[in-house]
């Protein structure tokens, strides 16, 4: 079964991604408070070593592994990490950055992959660990807010962009020290160069600067919040005249 852009395999990757996450929110909303923390936070760490297991497969294959690259420090997987201590910590900076941010950022490698996950076998152990992963970190970032840890309201904009600019000046930091200490480019939060990326490369050719060039993105985040609480405005509505709880 081999996975192309948009073919009936990736299709189905896409439709197994939103399968899980309803039956799991179906399955999880009915359970105490005590043990939705206690799922979230066991599934959170299986797929940190999930996660540990796929960049082994993946430094085994015939792949550029280089391992400062492959830190979980990217938008989607640094929350494997901040989804069960903003759990434990009853942190709402860390589960609303959670929330908005780790659906969005696995939802997009699910969509656009890299050339190293397509065009070849869905069951090659680096692409069960790469969509797997991915789908685990979309999934447990939507719970926050299925599951109530989230209130998906405007309000959240603050949290979000203190978290996020939080996050990416981190980021930035080591970027720099990995890149001086090792030699090595890396390039988390994208906070030293688009990669390519089409929607990056138009910030860059307006404010061609490292991290700065990412301050249009702020829009963005901001329409995507407002996205999602008129989404959930709807889905509340309907579920309202539906009868359904």
């Amino acid at each position: 079964m081999i996975i192309k852009s948009f073919n009936l395999v990736h299709i189905g990757v896409l439709l197994l991604t939103f399968s899980t996450l309803i039956v799991s929110s179906s399955v999880l909303r009915k359970k105490n408070q005590k043990i939705k923390d206690w799922i979230i936070i066991g599934i959170s760490i299986f797929n940190i070593l999930f996660f540990i297991l796929y960049k082994y497969w993946l430094s085994q294959d015939d792949y550029d592994f280089n391992i400062w690259k492959e830190l979980p420090l990217h938008l989607c997987n640094i929350n494997m990490f901040l989804i069960p201590l903003g759990i434990l910590l009853k942190n709402k900076y860390l589960l609303t950055f959670s929330f908005y941010v780790a659906p969005l950022g696995a939802l997009m490698a699910l969509l656009f992959p890299d050339l190293a996950f397509i065009n070849n076998s869905i069951f090659m152990l680096r692409n069960i660990g790469f969509y797997g992963t991915h789908i685990i970190i979309f999934c447990l970032g939507f719970l926050l807010g299925t599951l109530g840890y989230v209130e998906i309201r405007l309000s959240n904009i603050p949290k979000l962009l203190i978290s996020s600019v939080c996050f990416s000046v981190v980021a930035f930091l080591i970027n720099l020290l990995l890149t001086a200490i090792t030699g090595v480019e890396v390039n988390y939060f994208y906070t030293m160069d688009p990669s390519g990326i089409s929607i990056l490369e138009l910030f860059w050719s307006f404010i061609p600067l490292k991290y700065l060039y990412l301050l249009p993105a702020i829009l963005i985040l901001c329409g995507y919040v407002v996205i999602l609480v008129l989404g959930n405005k709807v889905i509340l509505f309907l579920k309202k005249k539906l009868g359904i709880n």
